[in-house]
């Protein structure tokens, strides 16, 4: 299955504040481990395991391209049973998900080792007025692993090839 989704990304200070403004239905939480592999020219794939809040462990496979700055082609591979020998290991992160489901976009509440961040997902005219009532602005341009890799680079650091809650900046 294919789908082109539209998303904002915001990294927050305060997620309390935020949970408290989406309010309504109560979130599903998660722990997510995702794995990005790579090939030159190629979309990615991320391999990512779910464990749910009654232990229930997803793993699925995702393939990713970047259409535009902010539209992504995202197509799940259910069906691939493990990574093209082709494809190598380029980075991988942990985070505890808070995500508000609702009938015509999603809010993810994402807490990694390196920040929290709000992610609003849905039709371009929902999402950016679900971003002004909950006060959010600035959305960084870029995935969380290019985020990453970047704000590694100001600091003067390599990227770790994984990033979890037992490392931090």
């Amino acid at each position: 299955m294919s789908k082109i989704e539209k998303e904002l990304k915001f990294k927050i200070d305060d997620p309390i504040k935020i949970m408290t403004k989406i309010g309504g239905v109560k979130p599903e939480k998660s722990y997510i481990k995702d794995e990005i592999y790579g090939r030159s020219n190629k979309p990615k794939i991320r391999k990512r395991t779910i464990v749910n809040e009654i232990g229930k462990v997803i793993v699925s496979y995702e393939k990713t391209e970047k259409i535009k700055s902010e539209i992504t082609k995202k197509t799940k591979e259910t069906k691939l049973g493990g990574l093209p020998k082709e494809y190598s290991f380029e980075n991988g992160y942990e985070k505890i998900r808070y995500h508000y489901k609702r009938n015509d976009y999603d809010i993810m509440i994402d807490f990694y080792a390196i920040g929290i961040f709000c992610e609003i997902e849905g039709k371009e005219e929902t999402i950016n007025k679900k971003a002004k009532e909950l006060g959010l602005k600035n959305p960084i341009k870029e995935n969380i692993d290019e985020y990453y890799c970047n704000e590694s680079k100001k600091r003067g650091q390599e990227p770790n090839l994984f990033w979890g809650f037992g490392k931090t900046w």
